[in-house]
């Protein structure tokens, strides 16, 4: 059969494919029937329940024609709906009448559509999979559309939330049927209409914003309706609303401008809020003739000092509170040296909500960390070498942001030396003849250059190769000197000769060098 609906029932496709409403339950945090009024308060972090999966096509399912003869197959369960309303809903087909006044409904979401039942699986069944079922509707509110009573909304905050997706259909011999749809209306969807006069959502003073997925711009927009607006308008505009993003549905107040809000937390008051960020266009977007509640949904005074009131559950007076900060600063490794990684930690407590921090050098800003971003604690890493010995004065800067004050750390002193003291061989040359005769012991001037920085020690001068196997003590080379070696090789054997010179140390390395030299056999005299 077909699958149970989630979350006190969902929406059901029908099998003549016009929408039903009257199994439209959920209400994945308040479900109302009667007569409700909220009030400063935040309805966050729940959902409906999922549709349930079909089941399989077989004996006792729903008979696949329409005669009366006894059928032992049946086919199989489309999928169940998923619960609407995720964070609310008011049924007012049962005459639900709801008044919300300073109230943020944030972070819910409706249930998934289950998956349908799977068909016949034999080459010649007839039997195909269930469709999957559908996506509950209404991620923050769904309301049924007029039947005498109302959903009021006056100073609330509608953002974030979210729709169950499609289920998958059902599998078979003859190829899976279809998934169902994703749900509609991520903010607030109203439903059917069982009174033509009247309409189901009026708004005032409210901001709705940025609720579902901006990938899902058919079903994901922050207001739905499933009856045409050229027939019924469910949604009345009461004047000094606000709706982003510009999304072509029903939403009063729409526009394209960012109305920036910051995340859900402690601003203060009994309950989580969500506060506009300075700059915001739901500040004093409500003129001071249209504050008609007095509080905020924190309990703060309305209007605020500048003559008019903010959009929204909570009023900002223009300005807010900030918290104030330290910064503190320290490094990897100090002292390091020239050219060696050194990573700064800049700490901001208590840790803040967002904002970055700027590294300088000096009062220069250190390269690649003018904005390092927020980490876990409240820390902010930078990472960076220096070319030049000396001491860096270091300091972190935090910007801050609409909650949090910012804060600049003490000066922190990173010394920087030299590079490392290091002895190195680095030129070995030879002179010498490159022609001599056979029995004769030709000098040759090797030259040993220590190049690095510190002393050479334990410096020797092997040759080898051409007959030859000769060694010398060579000693030690101060920095940026050179050693000569006088070094005899007896030539005892006639022919092109190539003696290896490697110079040796206990700690600059090592440098080789060759010479040829062609020993020629003496000349014989006749008497």
């Amino acid at each position: 059969g077909d699958g149970g609906d989630g979350g006190n029932n969902g929406r059901l496709l029908r099998k003549d494919g016009n929408p039903p409403f009257d199994e439209a339950l959920g209400g994945g945090g308040i479900y109302n029937l009667g007569s409700m009024t909220m009030t400063n308060s935040t309805v966050n972090g729940n959902n409906t329940g999922a549709g349930g999966n079909g089941g399989p096509s077989g004996a006792g399912g729903e008979k696949n024609t329409g005669s009366n003869t006894f059928q032992s197959s049946g086919r199989a369960g489309w999928g169940g709906g998923g619960g609407r309303g995720g964070g609310l809903l008011n049924g007012s087909w049962h005459q639900g009448s709801i008044t919300l006044q300073n109230v943020t409904i944030t972070g819910n979401l409706t249930g998934n559509g289950g998956a349908g039942g799977a068909g016949g699986g034999g080459a010649t069944s007839t039997l195909g999979g269930g469709k999957g079922g559908i996506g509950g509707d209404g991620g923050g509110i769904w309301a049924q559309g007029s039947h005498d009573n109302v959903t009021l909304l006056t100073h609330a905050t509608i953002v974030k939330n979210f729709l169950g997706v499609a289920g998958p259909g059902g599998g078979s011999a003859n190829g899976s049927a279809g998934p169902g749809v994703r749900g509609v209306g991520a903010g607030i969807a109203v439903g059917g209409r069982y009174n033509p006069s009247g309409a189901g959502v009026y708004l005032k003073n409210s901001l709705i914003s940025a609720n579902g997925f901006s990938g899902n711009p058919t079903f994901d927009k922050n207001c739905s309706q499933f009856q045409p607006v050229t027939s019924y308008q469910e949604f009345v505009d009461q004047g000094s609303n606000l709706s982003y993003p510009l999304d072509g549905s029903p939403c009063p107040g729409q526009t394209n401008v960012d109305p920036d809000l910051g995340p859900l937390g402690d601003n203060g008051g009994p309950t989580r809020t969500i506060l506009p960020q300075p700059g915001s266009a739901a500040i004093g977007g409500v003129p001071l003739g249209s504050c008609t509640v007095t509080t905020d949904q924190r309990g703060n005074p309305r209007p605020g000092s500048d003559g008019s009131c903010d959009i929204g559950a909570v009023e900002t007076d223009g300005s807010t509170t900030l918290t104030p900060t330290t910064t503190s600063l320290v490094s990897s490794l100090n002292p390091s040296t020239v050219g060696q990684q050194v990573t700064f930690t800049a700490t901001v407590s208590p840790p803040p909500s967002s904002g970055t921090v700027a590294f300088s050098d000096g009062g220069t800003t250190v390269a690649g960390c003018g904005s390092a971003a927020l980490k876990p604690g409240g820390q902010f890493t930078c990472s960076t070498s220096f070319p030049t010995a000396g001491t860096h004065e270091i300091f972190a800067l935090y910007t801050g942001n609409s909650l949090f004050a910012g804060s600049v750390s003490l000066t922190y002193d990173q010394i920087v030396n030299g590079p490392a003291a290091k002895a190195k061989i680095s030129k070995n040359t030879v002179i010498g003849p490159s022609r001599a005769k056979k029995g004769s012991k030709p000098t040759f001037t090797a030259k040993i250059t220590n190049g690095g920085n510190a002393a050479a020690t334990g410096v020797n001068l092997k040759v080898t190769g051409g007959g030859a196997n000769i060694s010398k003590k060579v000693g030690g080379i101060p920095a940026g000197s050179t050693k000569v070696v006088k070094v005899a090789i007896k030539l005892n054997q006639a022919g092109r000769k190539t003696f290896t010179f490697r110079a040796t140390s206990a700690n600059a390395g090592s440098k080789s060098t060759t010479k040829t030299v062609t020993v020629r056999r003496p000349k014989r005299h006749r008497h």
